[in-house]
């Protein structure tokens, strides 16, 4: 009966593959939260666009006051004031100052600002009591975007600070991926519209209300219906919402039986029809096509279906066609609190609850007799992928977020101060020679140019030194040290005499704690996000199992459910991964 059915891996690859992203609008900066980039978007201008004064003060010569203090005050003759964005006309020579508000341009000839507090003036003369060296209370030209800097890559989903960056770097219209527009159709006799009256044996469009709530999260615009099992109706609808939208989604009507008319009617539109049934459970009716080159999603009736098959297959189709670079629900480690099981030749999702604790977050599945309770009270799901039977409890594993109910679980709340300073930590694995380091070397650029605080942490399980033997930081160290630390222009080298092989928690949490995202390098058995870098003629099969995987980069395609880079693909994993930590 399942002979059919292609692999949830393979049928997410094919919707991914087959949907582009709408075109681009040019929309005002007041407008653009939560919007997707359509393309790189550069400083227009320098920002500050002149050297200003960080506070209210007074511009100087840096060695005019060299010397001053409480106890023996320097006297310059005021020549002038300036406001915030005005520059005073004449220039600062020595012995003189200027009075100058936060944000005035610094006149010319002024190398500092004393800040009030330690100047005062009678409208003629200035009396300083502190020094102030060049540059002192001053914001350089150029220091919050510098003309021609990336402000925001291509496919970045832009927060308010970004939109506020933007406006800064000169742009006040920006162009963003267009919102699809979401037809959403429910088709049953039994089937009636929320707040009608119920007739016997008749239920609730709920699962329209619940993909429509889904898109409306997304900011996706939608036109909703309600059509009982009739051909003809069904296809007006069907044509009706391929004229008016960019996407269709079905609901009931997906499987084959004779009441099953959506498949059917798609066939006789025509549509390119890429795939019907999935190895996907619950949700293996889905079916997707495209009609009119336009993405229609076919979603079984049954509740939990309806909602897994929407959002594993038909979200991340919707965010691609709005242009996201990661169209998935967002992922976080965890620790299975209990066994779970599956099918071991299908991929089975189960929805569960996160409980926080002072070691991380314990996945706890729901077992509701209630399908739609279960629905509605589940924050994350976890995946037992295709080829897998059961997870042990204990298990550290990598669950989807449901962003929908985040607000109703405290997971919105402010975090508390542990898991604030805690960064995102991902560990890169791979056989030797495979080529990790360079990728490494490569994609740090790439990390840097989109804002992240990035942190190495290098890996080995010799009982080795770093630090060099005969060095005097070695022999210091040797002699007793309990810590040596090194400096010079250009670097500062620390070293403790400690076992770091043992908890790598502890080293992050001592030494990385202020970077927002640790790359591991080097550390094949911890219980972090892995992603592996995989080259056929180094090892022909994988390092990891594919549930341990955040992500795969190879040379050629794997039989794993976790996205795929190729080896060259430096750009589309620092986007990945800035989407992974929430940047």
């Amino acid at each position: 009966m399942y002979d059919d059915l292609i692999g949830y891996a393979q049928a997410l690859r094919l919707t991914l593959e087959s949907i582009s992203a709408l075109p681009a609008e040019s929309l005002p900066v007041w407008q653009l939260t939560g919007r997707i980039a359509a393309e790189d978007l550069c400083a227009l201008v320098d920002a500050p666009s002149a050297d200003v004064s960080l506070k209210d003060g007074y511009a100087v010569r840096s060695a005019d006051v060299a010397r001053a203090s409480a106890a023996s005050p320097v006297r310059l003759r005021l020549i002038g004031a300036a406001q915030a964005g005005s520059r005073f006309s004449g220039e600062v020579a020595p012995g003189t100052a200027v009075r100058v508000l936060s944000g005035a341009c610094v006149p010319y000839g002024a190398e500092a600002v004393v800040s009030g507090e330690f100047a005062s003036d009678d409208g003629a003369w200035v009396t300083v009591t502190a020094d102030a060296a060049p540059g002192r209370n001053i914001l350089r030209r150029g220091t919050d975007v510098t003309r021609g800097d990336l402000v925001a890559p291509a496919g970045t989903r832009l927060r308010p600070a970004q939109v506020g960056l933007l406006a800064a770097a000169g742009h006040g219209r920006v162009p963003v991926v267009r919102r699809p527009k979401v037809a959403i159709i429910a088709t049953g006799d039994e089937v009636i519209a929320p707040g009608k009256a119920l007739g016997t044996g008749q239920l609730y469009a709920s699962n329209l209300v619940t993909l429509a709530a889904w898109c409306a999260h997304y900011g996706f615009e939608t036109a909703v219906s309600v059509v009982p099992d009739q051909a003809a109706a069904i296809e007006r609808c069907l044509t009706t919402a391929l004229d008016e939208c960019d996407a269709v989604i079905t609901s009931g009507g997906a499987w084959t039986g004779e009441r099953d008319l959506v498949v059917h009617l798609l066939d006789g539109l025509p549509w390119q029809k890429v795939y019907h049934k999935v190895k996907l459970g619950p949700g293996k009716a889905v079916a997707f096509g495209l009609a009119r080159g336009k993405p229609v999603f076919c979603l079984p009736g049954g509740p939990p279906s309806n909602q897994m098959a929407f959002l594993q297959l038909a979200l991340p189709g919707l965010l691609k066609l709005a242009g996201y670079r990661r169209p998935r629900l967002p992922e976080v480690a965890a620790t299975l609190a209990e066994p779970v099981e599956g099918q071991v030749d299908w991929t089975q999702f189960i929805g569960g609850r996160l409980e926080r604790t002072p070691t991380g977050d314990l996945f706890h599945p729901l077992q509701l007799a209630s399908r739609l309770q279960s629905m509605a009270q589940a924050e994350a799901l976890l995946a037992i992928p295709e080829g897998t039977a059961s997870i042990p409890r204990g298990a550290r594993v990598r669950v989807q977020l449901l962003p929908g109910v985040l607000s109703a679980t405290g997971l919105d709340e402010p975090l508390p101060a542990w898991r604030r300073r805690r960064p995102a930590v991902v560990s890169f694995v791979a056989k030797s020679g495979t080529g990790k380091t360079t990728f490494l070397e490569k994609l740090l650029p790439a990390l840097k140019a989109r804002g992240l605080r990035v942190g190495v942490l290098k890996h080995h399980a010799h009982a080795t030194p770093f630090d060099i033997p005969g060095k005097d930081t070695y022999r210091m160290a040797q002699a007793g040290a309990d810590v040596v630390v090194g400096a010079c222009s250009v670097q500062v080298a620390v070293f403790h005499q400690e076992d770091g092989s043992s908890d790598l928690d502890a080293v992050i949490a001592r030494h990385l704690a202020g970077v927002d995202l640790v790359l591991v390098e080097g550390y094949k058995r911890g219980d972090y996000a892995k992603i592996e870098v995989h080259r056929a003629a180094c090892h022909r099969d994988l390092l990891c199992r594919p549930e341990e995987l955040l992500a795969l980069i190879t040379d050629e395609p794997c039989p794993a459910s976790v996205p795929q880079f190729g080896l060259d693909d430096v750009e589309a994993v620092a986007g990945f991964l800035c989407e992974w930590v929430g940047r």
